[in-house]
């Protein structure tokens, strides 16, 4: 990007690089005694985000024995900014918000006695998706 990045005079030759989002062009320069100086081809670099949201299950907590009608809900936290959220049953998809928090009625009554594993996962911005699951007893 056209930005001294650093000088390195020892071995092994190397660099910390604070980068922002985006695609960056980069090269080296290396320099003799003479002050003779040799550059790399340019190399192109994207960067991207890559830390996942972190789910909490506020309702119901693990090993939580439930029936009838049961409030699930849940929030995520992010780095940048969570952009959706999604509650599902056993691996089928119930519930669907946009932002950081969600909400859902469980009516359990119809559905046989037994575990039932509550997946709650948030997507930020970048699509970096976390997940936290909870399981439950059905009685």
């Amino acid at each position: 990007d056209n930005a001294l990045i650093g000088t390195d005079t020892s071995l092994p030759y190397q660099m910390v690089w604070n980068n922002s989002l985006g695609t960056h062009t980069l090269l080296s320069k290396a320099y003799d005694a003479a002050n003779n100086v040799g550059v790399s081809s340019a190399v192109s670099v994207r960067v991207v985000e890559s830390t996942a949201p972190i789910v909490n299950i506020k309702q119901p907590k693990a090993g939580r024995m439930v029936r009838g009608n049961t409030t699930i809900s849940a929030s995520a936290t992010d780095n940048t900014k969570v952009a959706s959220m999604r509650i599902l049953i056993n691996g089928n998809l119930v519930a669907s918000a946009v932002g950081s928090s969600i909400k859902y009625n469980w009516n359990s009554r119809a559905l046989p006695i037994g575990n039932y594993t509550i997946t709650v996962t948030a997507a930020d911005v970048y699509n970096n998706i976390g997940s936290k699951s909870v399981i439950v007893t059905l009685q």
